[in-house]
């Protein structure tokens, strides 16, 4: 019985552990998602799949930037009237973004913003303020050209918007001033072959929805919650016998 009991409870302990190591983690980053018409487009390579050459005017799209809150660093510049953060290969620092994903019917692409990332929330004062998102990447070889540009911005009046990218907020249409963006893909193999992926156009942002983004690890093995539950049995069952025993003497 003593060997049976050492080894549950060895069980019980592994199993322990690997609920502690398994135990859902997360890292805090944040979701700003843009939604709008496209306006004065051109798609050279079906890229949205409405055909070869089409426009894509007056469709709606919806552009989510999941951008890191944890990792800024000297980066950053905060003040009273502005968050700023800029990033990627072409600045000492890396970039805020990690990823981009501009959605029109059903058809997304994505940019890393690995050359240029840009994530910035700034207030004029006087008047309105500005909650503005960038994300660009650029890859060019010899042998290969690669552009991928996304821009959009929305101006609000004053005190709308909080001055911090780690507050989440929902904007109120309302109060929107002014809204413009854009976009351009431009992908090639080879510089003498036409592009694989040629879009470009305006974009009119009508609502932005800034929220955290939970990305959470896998939970614990299930191979683990017998050895877990099977120990807490053990447990219970010595204190019911060691209960019992007392109450005969």
């Amino acid at each position: 019985m003593k060997k049976h009991l050492k080894n549950v409870l060895q069980a019980s302990a592994a199993a322990l552990a690997l609920l502690a190591m398994s135990s859902p983690t997360s890292a805090m980053t944040m979701k700003a998602v843009y939604e709008g018409t496209v306006l004065r487009s051109d798609d050279q390579t079906n890229l949205f799949g409405q055909g070869l050459g089409s426009a894509l005017d007056g469709l709606a799209y919806t552009l989510t930037y999941i951008y890191d809150t944890t990792s800024f660093g000297p980066n950053r510049v905060t003040s009273s009237d502005q968050d700023l953060v800029i990033g990627g290969a072409s600045t000492p620092f890396p970039t805020p973004i990690l990823s981009t994903t501009l959605t029109i019917a059903g058809h997304s692409k994505v940019v890393n913003g690995n050359f240029m990332g840009n994530v910035r929330i700034s207030s004029d004062l006087s008047s309105y303020e500005t909650s503005y998102h960038f994300a660009h990447d650029r890859d060019n070889q010899i042998f290969s050209s690669h552009e991928n540009l996304i821009v959009n911005t929305i101006t609000t009046g004053l005190n709308v918007i909080p001055i911090n990218l780690d507050t989440p907020f929902v904007l109120d249409t309302s109060f929107i001033i002014e809204s413009y963006g854009n976009f351009s893909f431009y992908d090639s193999d080879n510089i003498f072959a036409p592009p694989s992926n040629s879009a470009s156009g305006a974009l009119n942002p009508t609502s932005l929805t800034v929220s955290r983004f939970q990305q959470t690890s896998e939970v614990p093995a299930p191979a683990a919650l017998p050895m877990l539950a099977s120990g807490f049995g053990v447990f219970g069952l010595m204190a019911r016998r060691r209960a019992k025993k007392r109450a005969a003497a």
